[in-house]
């Protein structure tokens, strides 16, 4: 169809002439022939002539020419850089034969498009660099020889590179001039002359590409010198990965030159190179992994060279493919990257090491900065801009004299090295601690070039140090100092004392009732109310003066520098006790809750040096205690007898703490009777026995049990002891009936675990829990009187009993008094004793009796001695009594026998009470409630 168009046109006149090239097959061979059709005549009536010639040779020959541009094309996709082919003719024409698709990636333009049309390139050269490129050329056009330029161009995207171009330009003998040379991106070489100086340049071999006869022949021979040219590894090898072609440089790198290594696999080499199994090894691998991933991999591997040394190689590899899939070749270009990555890593040491967390300053021999990294910019609040080109005089806090500058540099330019603490100023004036270390940098010849400034801030450093200082020192709560502190004020003050011959004192303060506050209104109230009692005593005293807090809910004054005379500086602390006494018993308004405090306070004067602080801190503890038991919110002055008290004190609680194991104490029991003399039951009294210092009396030693906490195992064995006994008197019609009034402390009843304590006390003594009594001090009951009336209704559910003990010598509130399950009240018997001469002690007794009538309470007196006392009580309506009248305390065995003269001598004992059916059900359901 195509040759009858084309035969038409030519007979219509409507072309000048036709041909045609078209292949003839036979069974030998094919041949190619051009049909040519010309006109005959000038007009259509001419005809024309067609005429078929043999162009089997020249097609043959364009075919393998074109095969060979085709393997050209594919080896030489695989180089860096731009191989390419043209020729300038005798009237200044370019014209383009061969150019490679690299130009693709290096100037981002279409092969194509650069062979249509030389300009594209030049036109991408930067304008600086145009006129000495294009002189460059001209001057090579007119004088050809082996050349080589160096230009800049913009890429289409906006890349700047450095391109570098060789050619081996050749007249021809018809005048024109054939170009064979390529193109490399030399950037990254470029970027790194700015930093490093390279000693020697790497010496690039010249492409010696000759003149193409379009043959074969001649472009393989171009591509061999192209090879061995480049300075990379250059390995061809076949789709069953044996090596065809390799440069030299791979060569010499995988011991190939003493071999016969082409047509062999990298696994065949390791029997004739077994020094380098593992490199050949390796290929193996990562041949396979181009070869799957069908497309350009790169890796990097070490590889043992000739001289012993590892060398890193970035590996690229191609696999090229036949027309039905199967494996063609596979492209290898290796480059040797070793010092690259040895730069990068050193590199990377540098920058992390500028950019530690130190501040960095770096300056020339003349002090002038030169850079400084991002430690010294957050830690001055300086940027470079700001400091660079100045010296490091602008840091200057003005702390420092001229003096401390001299001493630096007299030891830094000797010794090359100075390090010390220093005060310098930020750029917002702030004036801050810090560790400096300046080394000074020398060349060759030991001159100094370069100062190099390292620092720390000390702020955080310092503050840390106070903070310890404070910590070790001062109390957290009040910030006053601390005990330690406080010691070593007072050592100072003895000592002056002694030089200038001024009384000094120290005040113990003791706040009174303090551990009350904390058990009802919690810790948080506690403490916002020493915090306000340390604010006001700090205004009691002067400057020179110590306030400080021992711990809880002490405190102590150091007072230094008073009267030489012993009777007015008594009275100068005088004074500032009562102001202390003062400020602290006064009204708090904390979170709403008004509060009320009183303190108790010891003092102790100081002369001279002749007790120790703690000999004085122990006194004034001493007269502390004697303000308390005076009655609190009092000072006193310290007594040497007050010394006495107390180490018979001390004496007592450590004798205490072994009575109870050695089998000191025991239980005496004192008869209650009712007006008729009929035998109620007995309280309990303990008394101590002890083997060298005898009975001492319960007033002396209970106080100390309850301060020590020695009350609670003590307190448990006379609960236990006194249950036993009622279990051991059950069986005895004289004893069955008896009710045991037992004392029980504040401390015991506060315990959280009393309740279960009672009932596992009564399930394992079996006691008879309705034969218990217990006996309640006012103050006791109101400390917490939710908690109380709780734990008193559940121990009444079992049967225990309570009774009011020392009624009417407490502050308790009569409305929380109707509250609380009593079944009895006992007169004190501060009342009883002057009842027949006092009569306000007649009006208070009869007070009591009424109001317990009233309340359905049982009224029972104490301390009953005399007829007269007995007859009186008698007429004001208390019908029940315990005192020396009847008995006094006894040992078990003489109650006993106590009991059975008055059975003798007619007075009855106690009736059988029955339980009944309600509260023993309710001891039963309690017991088991509490999982005893």
């Amino acid at each position: 169809m195509i040759a009858h168009d084309g035969i038409q046109a030519v007979l219509d006149r409507s072309q000048p002439s036709f041909s045609l090239e078209y292949p003839c097959h036979s069974r030998l061979e094919q041949r190619w022939f051009c049909m040519s059709v010309t006109p005959l005549g000038a007009t259509k009536q001419g005809g024309v002539v067609i005429t078929h010639t043999n162009i089997t040779q020249r097609k043959q020959a364009e075919l393998a020419v074109l095969a060979t541009q085709e393997q050209l094309e594919s080896m030489t996709s695989q180089v860096p850089g731009v191989v390419y082919q043209f020729v300038l003719t005798v009237s200044g024409a370019w014209q383009f034969l061969y150019i490679s698709k690299g130009i693709e990636e290096l100037y981002e333009v279409a092969s194509d498009d650069v062979i249509r049309d030389f300009s594209v390139l030049t036109k991408y050269i930067l304008a600086e660099d145009k006129a000495a490129h294009q002189e460059a050329v001209e001057n090579l056009a007119q004088n050809p020889c082996q050349w080589e330029h160096q230009h800049r161009i913009r890429t289409p995207s906006g890349k700047i590179k450095w391109i570098l171009g060789r050619a081996n330009p050749k007249r021809q003998t018809d005048g024109s001039i054939l170009w064979s040379g390529f193109l490399t991106d030399i950037t990254e070489q470029k970027r790194a002359e700015v930093d490093i100086k390279e000693s020697e340049q790497r010496k690039n071999s010249e492409l010696n590409l000759q003149k193409s006869e379009g043959n074969l022949h001649l472009l393989t021979e171009q591509l061999y010198t192209l090879i061995e040219a480049i300075p990379d590894i250059i390995i061809l090898k076949d789709g069953e990965g044996r090596l065809l072609i390799a440069n030299k440089i791979a060569k010499q790198l995988f011991n190939l030159n003493d071999i016969a290594w082409q047509g062999k696999t990298n696994l065949e080499l390791v029997a004739l190179c077994p020094s380098m199994r593992t490199a050949h090894e390796k290929f193996v691998v990562d041949d396979e992994s181009a070869w799957n991933k069908s497309r350009l991999h790169i890796s990097e591997q070490t590889v043992l060279d000739r001289a012993g040394n590892y060398r890193e190689f970035e590996m690229r590899k191609t696999p090229l493919f036949k027309d039905n899939g199967g494996r063609n070749c596979l492209v290898v270009i290796g480059r040797d990257i070793t010092e690259r990555r040895l730069s990068e890593h050193d590199l990377r040491i540098a920058a992390i090491a500028i950019e530690a967390q130190e501040g960095i300053m770096i300056t020339d021999a003349k002090n002038c900065i030169l850079r400084i990294n991002r430690a010294f910019t957050r830690l001055t609040g300086y940027s470079p801009v700001e400091v660079i080109g100045k010296t490091p005089a602008i840091l200057k806090s003005g702390r420092h004299d001229g003096a401390f500058y001299k001493a630096m540099w007299e030891k830094l330019i000797p010794e090359k090295y100075w390090q010390g603490e220093i005060w310098d100023k930020r750029k917002n004036g702030e004036i801050y601690p810090k560790w400096l270390t300046i080394t000074a940098v020398t060349d060759p010849v030991g001159h100094i070039t370069n100062y190099v400034g390292a620092f720390t801030d000390l702020s955080e450093h310092k503050d840390a140090e106070a903070a310890i200082h404070r910590l070790a020192f001062y109390d957290p709560l009040t910030d006053l100092p601390n005990r330690r502190l406080f010691n070593d004020r007072l050592k100072v003050a003895i000592t002056m004392s002694a030089r200038n011959r001024l009384y000094g004192a120290i005040l113990m303060i003791d706040l009174d009732n303090f551990k009350a506050i904390n058990d009802t209104k919690g810790h948080g109230i506690g403490d916002q109310l020493l915090g306000e009692i340390a604010k006001g005593l700090k205004a009691c005293i002067r400057q020179k003066d110590t306030l400080a807090r021992l711990g809880g809910d002490e405190f102590v004054i150091l007072l230094e520098d008073l009267n030489e005379n012993e009777g007015k500086a008594a009275k100068q602390v005088q004074s500032i006790g009562e102001k202390a006494l003062k400020l602290i018993n006064q009204s708090y308004l904390l979170e709403g809750h008004i509060l009320h405090s009183s303190a108790s306070i010891g003092i102790s004067l100081f002369s001279g040096a002749h007790l120790s602080g703690e000999e004085l801190l122990k006194y004034a503890d001493t007269a502390m205690y004697e303000a308390k038991h005076a009655g609190r919110n009092t000072l006193c002055f310290f007594d040497p007898a007050m010394q006495t008290l107390l180490e018979s004190r001390v004496t007592l609680e450590s004798a205490l703490r072994n009575a109870l194991s050695d089998g000191q104490l025991h239980l005496y029991y004192q008869l209650q009777v009712d007006n008729k003399r009929r035998v109620l039951g007995a309280e309990v009294l303990l008394r101590w026995n002890h083997p060298q210092l005898g009975f001492i009396s319960p007033a002396d030693f209970i106080p100390i049990a309850e301060e020590s906490g020695l009350i609670l195992p003590i307190g448990d064995w006379v609960l236990r002891t006194a249950c036993s006994q009622l279990k051991a008197w059950e069986n005895s019609p004289l004893t069955q009936n008896l009710q045991l009034a037992v004392n029980v402390s504040a401390r015991q009843f506060s315990q959280p675990n009393f309740v279960k304590q009672i009932c596992k006390i009564l399930v394992e003594t079996r006691a008879n829990a309705k034969l218990l009594k217990f006996e309640l001090t006012e103050s006791m009951v109101m400390q917490n009187i939710t908690e109380t009336i709780e734990k008193m209704e559940t121990l009444k559910l079992l049967g225990i009993r309570f009774s009011m003990d020392d009624f009417g010598t407490g502050y308790s509130s009569l409305s929380y008094l109707k509250n609380l399950p009593l079944s009895q009240l006992k007169i004190d018997q501060s009342f009883v004793r002057d009842l027949i001469f006092n009569q306000n002690d007649d009006v208070i007794i009869q007070t009591i009796i009424g109001m317990a009538h009233n309340l359905k309470l049982n009224v029972i007196a104490e301390g009953v001695e005399t007829e007269e006392q007995l007859n009186c009580l008698e007429r004001l309506g208390c019908l029940n009594y315990q005192g020396y009248l009847f008995s006094k305390p006894l040992p078990v065995k003489e109650f006993e026998a106590l009991l059975h003269e008055h059975s003798i001598q007619g007075y009855s004992m106690p009736s059988t009470i029955e339980c009944d059916l309600k509260i023993r059900t309710a001891s039963n359901s309690c017991l088991k409630g509490l999982d005893i």
